[in-house]
């Protein structure tokens, strides 16, 4: 009976948190769970302005367009620029130029949230990348809404694509 019961409570709390998890959306790219992402904060402190072409393992956001301007190199995912953590100061929504300088792996493209946590509007930087001048427009959400200086989040993920 002990028996019985200890399987049926453990069935009971196993569905109750399946229920509780949101469901995968189609609007949003897929990506790593929290567990696998690298931990930025070990491997991305701020890098000089300017490197152009140099692999760091970051992604790099900068505030003036052609990678001028205050820069901050992220080595892992980060959900709220607001809160940077790397002497960096609040980077949220002022990027204009974005650079992809990440290691081939299976995580090396970029995905960008316009809103913090990882929600909102999006739009993917592959691998090696560059961005020069979101005030042209070209770069936008998948939306279709402008990016400049509107950028919140990213996370490293498989593919674009």
């Amino acid at each position: 009976m002990n028996t019985i019961r200890a399987v049926l409570l453990s069935m009971a709390t196993v569905g109750a948190l399946l229920i509780g998890m949101p469901a995968a959306s189609a609007d949003t790219p897929d990506r790593k769970t929290a567990q696998e992402a690298p931990v930025a904060a070990y491997n991305a402190e701020p890098r000089e302005v300017g490197t152009a072409g140099v692999v760091d393992g970051r992604f790099w956001i900068y505030e003036d367009a052609y990678e001028q301007g205050r820069g901050c190199g992220y080595g892992g995912d980060w959900n709220n620029y607001q809160y940077s953590g790397l002497d960096c100061g609040n980077m949220d929504n002022i990027a204009t130029s974005v650079y992809n300088r990440g290691y081939v792996h299976q995580y090396d493209d970029v995905v960008m949230w316009r809103d913090p946590g990882f929600v909102g509007p999006w739009m993917c930087l592959g691998h090696g990348d560059y961005w020069q001048d979101f005030t042209l427009g070209r770069e936008v959400f998948h939306t279709g809404e402008s990016a400049d200086n509107k950028i919140s989040s990213h996370a490293w993920v498989t593919t674009c694509g």
